[in-house]
């Protein structure tokens, strides 16, 4: 029996994409928010949001560029645990290594760039 190392998610992007590009690749990375409810011990329902870091390499990291704050986003990949820094300093990191990530367009909020327009009144609609 072989093991299984497969992550799929499907949330909102907490944030636009992060693009860093590196001598030989791009790496954009994500952070995608997933919710969920559960019962708590008082019987009252509880709400809760996990985050989860997602790197994008490659042609999937420059196709993940456009994701912005809100966009419903699917991701599948490998779960990786990785570390950086020295001694005391070492920090561990556990994220999604994207193999496929799909924008959910229908979800897309729309993104607003001024939201101190004055309201239209009926006389200034054309039609």
């Amino acid at each position: 029996m072989s093991d299984i190392n497969k992550a799929t998610i499907r949330g909102r992007a907490a944030a636009d994409a992060s693009i860093k590009t590196l001598p030989n690749s791009t790496l954009t990375t994500l952070r995608i928010g997933t919710d969920g409810s559960y019962k708590g011990r008082d019987g009252r329902m509880v709400e809760r949001v996990d985050w989860h870091m997602v790197a994008c390499w490659g042609a999937i990291g420059e196709q993940a560029q456009s994701i912005r704050k809100g966009d419903v986003v699917h991701v599948e990949g490998l779960i990786r645990t990785r570390s950086y820094g020295e001694g005391v300093n070492k920090k561990w990191i556990t994220e999604i290594v994207a193999s496929k990530v799909v924008v959910d367009a229908r979800d897309r909020e729309p993104k607003v760039e001024c939201d101190d327009a004055p309201p239209l009144a009926e006389d200034d609609i054309p039609f």
